[in-house]
């Protein structure tokens, strides 16, 4: 049989492919740890023909110096220098080697034949793997620019030694760090050191220097008006003198706003000590045995006081805005009340009304006579509910031998002469003013013939004369509930008290009204006659109902 022979240049070329084919798997051991592509380079840094070890040396080396290039940044008409690195540009050398490899082996031998052939011809070009950290970036432009912020407004400051200073205001800015942040980021892929131009929008404060300034002349000013609380409490008034504190005081603008939680905080802590008084409470510890009326009371119920701390800072706001600077305290009364310690249901005794009247520059014998009939006649007297009351019942014989003085008394309308307890209208007429404030049922009264000076002070025109068995001053306890009186005096003024259980009731008393001096808004209601004197008396009830009382008194003659 013949056989047939190959040509020779197939032989050659087989040969010549086995040779490479074997030559290129045994170059892929050797190389796993050698990159061959002379033409690689990452951007413009060349790494081929290296090792992989000493290709990452020179990149971290290259990326390092690079990092470090200066960054020319700049905002308005500043320019700031920082680098790369502190704007929080990072390169990933590993990614880059692990890419390269890829590209100079492949996934295959005809892969690595193909790139070795390509770099026969050309250069291999990689883009850096690199990430810029966002947070970072803005962070850094924020610590060179500390104008990127909002603008902050100046500010009139109160130091501790209570001197006036300034804060300057501050300018900011708002800037969209966004286009500066793609620009950096698309230069350093190709290894490019960008200049930042920062597009920002200047932002004003709403209060500046020269306005905090003008404030502060003012708040100078200010703060140098004395102000003054005052409270009339009778015979040693409360004042308290002192310059407006800054705490008082929010000014901005030539605006003044007084702070009204600011000086209820004052108020609280150096003017109620001083004017706040606990009420003091008696106790009823026994009643009266059989007929007698009077009970056992130990102490005596005294008001207290209480500074009514929002109602005056309120008032101190009002009177500040108006360029008023003598504050009036609101002072508020807590009555005392009468605690009853015994079994029977006495109410609550809380104080429903007060009879005033004043006595001074009595003779010696109305003096005594006008104490005595308070405090051993009508002091601690218990009222029944619907029990009428008879002024002249309590007082048992008016005579010398009884302890009674002699004073003058009104006689025959006309005539005055000495009696034994001569002023003790006095008394009685104290009651029947604490009867009228209580609103209870009048069923008998008189006023004096004469004109007396005694009763003008705390109700001119509101008087009652008593003298046993002929006038008597008798009311009705209408309350439904008990009713104890206390009587005292204070100084040369003498005092009724009414306490029992509120019904709801409330008592107003207009007047006095004289014949010819009636004002406009009452000559239709009020007729007052020659010599007389008129009070107009309202209640006002529970339900809302109401009753009006024309209270007329006579004399012979009044003053003019």
């Amino acid at each position: 049989m013949k056989h047939r022979t190959l040509p020779h240049s197939l032989v050659s070329i087989a040969v010549l492919s086995v040779l490479l084919i074997v030559a290129t798997a045994s170059s892929r051991f050797f190389f796993a740890h050698n990159f061959t592509l002379r033409g690689i380079q990452v951007a413009s840094i060349p790494i081929g023909g290296m090792t992989y070890d000493d290709a990452g040396t020179y990149l971290d080396n290259q990326y390092d110096g690079f990092l470090k290039r200066a960054v020319v940044i700049s905002l308005a008409d500043r320019e700031v220098t920082t680098t790369l690195k502190d704007l929080g540009v990072n390169f990933d050398t590993y990614a880059s080697l692990a890419e390269a490899y890829e590209i100079s082996y492949g996934s295959g031998l005809w892969d690595h034949l193909r790139a070795r052939l390509k770099s026969l011809f050309a250069s291999i070009a990689l883009q850096p793997e690199v990430t810029v950290d966002k947070d970072v970036y803005i962070q850094q432009i924020k610590r060179i620019f500390p104008e990127i912020r909002q603008p902050s407004d100046a500010e009139v400051r109160i130091e501790s030694n209570g001197e006036i200073s300034v804060a300057s205001h501050t300018i900011g800015y708002e800037v969209d760090f966004e286009p500066s942040y793609q620009l950096v980021v698309s230069n350093v892929k190709n290894l490019k050191v960008p200049r930042v131009e920062l597009s920002g929008k200047k932002l004003e404060p709403t209060y500046t220097f020269d306005q905090a300034n003008d404030d502060a002349t003012l708040m100078n000013a200010l703060l140098d008006t004395p102000v003054s609380f005052t409270y009339d409490q009778g015979i040693s008034p409360y004042k308290q003198v002192r310059k407006i504190d800054a705490s008082w005081v929010n000014l901005k603008n030539k605006k003044v706003d007084f702070q009204k939680d600011s000086l209820k905080t004052y108020l609280e802590t150096y003017v109620s000590p001083d004017v706040n008084v606990e009420p003091v409470h008696a106790r009823i510890v026994s009643m009266g045995e059989g007929d007698n009326r009077y009970v056992k009371v130990e102490g005596k119920p005294k008001a207290g006081k209480r500074l009514n701390v929002e109602k005056t800072a309120q008032k101190a706001v009002e009177d500040f805005n108006n360029n008023a600077f003598d504050i009036p305290l609101v002072v508020e009364t807590e009555e005392g009340k009468i605690l009853n310690e015994t079994s029977l249901n006495l109410g609550e005794l809380t104080l429903l009304s007060q009879g005033r009247s004043n006595f001074a520059r009595s003779p010696e014998g109305r003096d005594f006579n006008v104490r005595k009939g308070l405090s051993e006649k009508i002091n601690n007297i218990l009222i029944a509910p619907n029990e009428t009351f008879s002024f002249n019942s309590y007082l048992g014989s008016v005579t010398y031998g009884n302890g009674w003085k002699g004073a003058l008394a009104i006689f025959g309308g006309s005539r005055l002469a000495p009696v034994p307890g001569g002023g003790l209208c006095q008394v009685s007429t104290t009651v029947y003013r604490a009867a009228l404030y209580a609103g209870l049922t009048i069923k008998e009264q008189f006023n004096h013939s004469l004109y007396v000076h005694y009763y003008k002070e705390y109700g001119d025109g509101l008087d009652s004369t008593v003298y046993p068995g002929q006038k008597d001053l008798r009311f009705e306890n209408n309350t439904g509930n008990y009713i104890l009186v206390q009587a005292y005096t204070d100084g040369d003024d003498a005092y009724v008290d009414f306490y029992g259980t509120p019904d709801g009731r409330s008592v107003e008393l207009e007047g006095p009204f004289y014949a010819n001096k009636v004002p406009d808004a009452y000559k239709d209601k009020v007729k007052v006659g020659r010599n007389q004197i008129v009070w107009i008396q309202k209640i006002i009830k529970a339900d809302g109902t109401s009753e009006e009382n024309q209270l007329v008194s006579t004399y012979r003659t009044t003053p003019r």
